[in-house]
């Protein structure tokens, strides 16, 4: 018992003497907390950036379909142009024919 009295007098007869250790560990201690509120702060920006680019991701993703589906529509409006030209130009050439024949019978009557 004698022995753990004068080991426990050596330990604070050393910290007395060297009060530095005191002040280095707060020092320390302090330096962790800053480093934690700083992890702490960095991660929080992180979330709402990945979060702010997920939602970008998204919005983009629907702004191809929307132009696919822009891009079909044209196509389909350009096939039903053509297909309306085709038949407008079937119909002058009917519409011609009919018109050549109607008046040469017709131009055959007044001479009569």
């Amino acid at each position: 018992m004698i022995t753990r009295t004068r080991k426990s007098s050596a330990r604070s007869s050393a910290d007395g003497e060297n009060p530095y250790w005191v002040s280095f560990s707060d020092i320390m201690a302090g330096l962790l907390v800053i480093f934690i509120l700083a992890l702490v702060t960095l991660m929080i920006q992180q979330k709402v950036e990945t979060e702010k680019l997920s939602q970008a991701k998204i919005e983009a993703k629907e702004a191809v379909k929307q132009a696919e589906e822009a891009k079909v529509s044209a196509k389909i409006a350009e096939q039903r142009a053509e297909k309306a030209e085709e038949l407008a130009r079937e119909n002058r050439g009917t519409g011609e024919e009919d018109g050549r024949a109607s008046g040469g019978s017709q131009g055959s009557r007044k001479d009569c």
